[in-house]
């Protein structure tokens, strides 16, 4: 009977699907004037106006938009000599000024590039130069302000580089009740969606699109909330939590550790969290027993508890285990004792967005396949204990927490910025598969009130990003475009690409 409430299940959620996903607009297109462009950036401003900027090895194109997608502007300019083999960190569009912050890896500089749109006059100024021991760590753009995170060598200390009266200033934050804070940022580097540009690295989180196993399956993430950056790493039996809150000018370490009523010392014992604003959602898992926790940041009370064994139906799940990527030809898992040997085969995550007034967790593992054919395994990143957790189990499965010290700081708010790469900032975008890569996943998804964290029965709703997803496969078909770039706005997304041995980018929009 179950198999059968599946399949009308998943029949409903297609012709749903495929009703959503066509429902796209073609808004603006860009004639690139540049020759091979390398790459292609963003950035809105306040009113939704927007800038799409394309590097090539020698000019950087312009191209701006007003709030209802008409051409406001396209200036090309010749890099400077200096700056030829610097990356884009990002890019900042305020009123008529568009600044592009720019990185040189071996020279350790940041610069910016300033452009008046309404004249076209453009210059060049460095805003810090970095020391050896100095590892990039990442950079934000939060509030219409730019910042840069480094990680001294060695170190337990995050320095926070912003531009202060024309100056880039470097402000220390000293974590000193965590002394692996290097070596954890240091480690499994290769496994995170975003690149590394040093030795030090850390996934950013972006809300502004949904997440799923993918973009959150990292052991060490980014967030940006408020007046604060968030920095959580997790382990079997672990989460390490850090903020940096920058109007008190304080850093601040807790640890929160979280048990298992069965196979908690198991081996196999995996765990990994998602913070959505004030709420850390931890999954923790053993052959034996899945773990879900939800837990208030400030008072670091325990605010539901969801419970899951193999064999035995899950109480709190919406709609069949899906797997994808799989060579198993079975797309649905009705057995839980597979869903708990595939998971802990792979790398247990969990993802939290928000639909209306409900949670929509995504549960489940990654794993990925390497262009050479072989097996890369994700694993759950160190297994390390500071100590300072106080163990207090609470039913079945439980959690305690521990709290650290405080450091100095300088104050900075939360908007959000996009990375480089191949979907341009929002990691959850990348295909499943690719000519280098191929992924797959196991996950199941459900439905929490936001008020009550009651569990909520339903139909999962179709994301946003399963929208795109199928947009490019009917756009793309088999062929890569050369390009594609997300742009978040308040009410639908664009993305725009460009496909190989083409002029033309165009873009599309979304309605959220």
């Amino acid at each position: 009977m179950n198999r059968w409430i599946y399949i009308m299940l998943l029949l409903v959620w297609f012709q749903s699907f495929s009703i959503q996903t066509s429902a796209q607009t073609q808004e603006a297109t860009v004639e690139l004037k540049i020759r091979n462009p390398e790459s292609v950036y963003s950035a809105i401003d306040q009113y939704e106006n927007y800038v799409f900027v394309f590097k090539s090895s020698s000019h950087i194109q312009f191209s701006f938009f007003t709030q209802t997608h008409q051409t406001n502007g396209n200036i090309t300019i010749a890099i400077p000599s200096a700056h030829k083999k610097d990356d884009i960190l990002g890019v900042q569009l305020k009123g008529e000024i568009c600044t592009v912050y720019l990185h040189n890896t071996n020279k350790m500089t940041v610069s910016e590039i300033i452009l008046n749109r309404t004249n076209g006059e453009n210059s060049t100024r460095p805003l810090a130069q970095m020391d050896y021991p100095d590892k990039f760590l990442t950079s934000v753009l939060q509030n219409q302000e730019f910042y840069v995170l480094t990680v001294p060598q060695g170190k337990n200390q995050i320095d926070i580089w912003s531009s202060k009266d024309n100056v880039f200033e470097r402000a220390t934050y000293t974590i000193a009740d965590m002394p692996d804070l290097y070596k954890r940022l240091s480690f499994g580097n290769s496994e995170l969606n975003e690149e590394t540009t040093s030795a030090v690295g850390i996934d950013k989180v972006y809300y502004d699109n949904e997440n799923n196993v993918k973009s959150a399956q990292a052991s060490k993430k980014l967030y940006t909330i408020g007046n604060s950056i968030f920095l959580t790493f997790d382990d079997p039996e672990l989460t390490h939590l850090i903020e940096i809150n920058l109007v008190t000018k304080t850093a601040t370490y807790k640890q929160l550790q979280f048990t298992l009523d069965k196979g908690n010392t198991s081996s196999k014992k995996q765990g990994n969290s998602f913070l959505y604003y004030n709420s850390l959602f931890r999954a923790t898992m053993s052959m034996d027993q899945l773990n879900i926790a939800i837990v208030q940041l400030d008072s670091l009370k325990l605010l539901a508890n969801y419970n899951a064994y193999p064999g035995v139906p899950m109480t709190f799940k919406n709609g069949p285990i899906i797997q994808e990527g799989s060579t198993d030809k079975q797309k649905i898992i009705d057995d839980n004792n597979v869903y708990f040997k595939k998971v802990l085969g792979s790398h247990l995550s969990i993802a939290a967005n928000k639909k209306d007034s409900l949670y929509v967790l995504e549960v489940g593992g990654y794993e990925e396949y390497t262009n050479n054919n072989g097996y890369r395994p994700m694993n759950s990143g160190p297994s390390m204990s500071i100590g300072m957790g106080m163990g207090m189990g609470i039913g079945m499965g439980g959690m305690g927490m521990g709290m650290g010290g405080m450091g100095g700081g300088y104050p900075m708010g939360g908007y959000g910025m996009g990375m480089p790469g191949y979907y341009g900032g929002y990691p959850g975008y990348y295909p499943y598969n690719s000519y280098t890569t191929t992924i797959r996943t196991v996950y199941f998804h459900s439905l929490l009130d936001s008020a009550s964290l009651d569990h909520e029965p339903g139909i999962v709703p179709i994301t946003l990003r399963e929208r795109v997803s199928n947009f490019q496969s009917v756009m793309f078909k088999d062929k890569d475009p050369t390009l594609i770039r997300i742009v978040d706005r308040k009410n639908e997304i664009l993305i725009g690409f460009l496909m190989p041995n083409k002029t033309t980018f165009r873009t599309y929009s979304f309605g959220k």
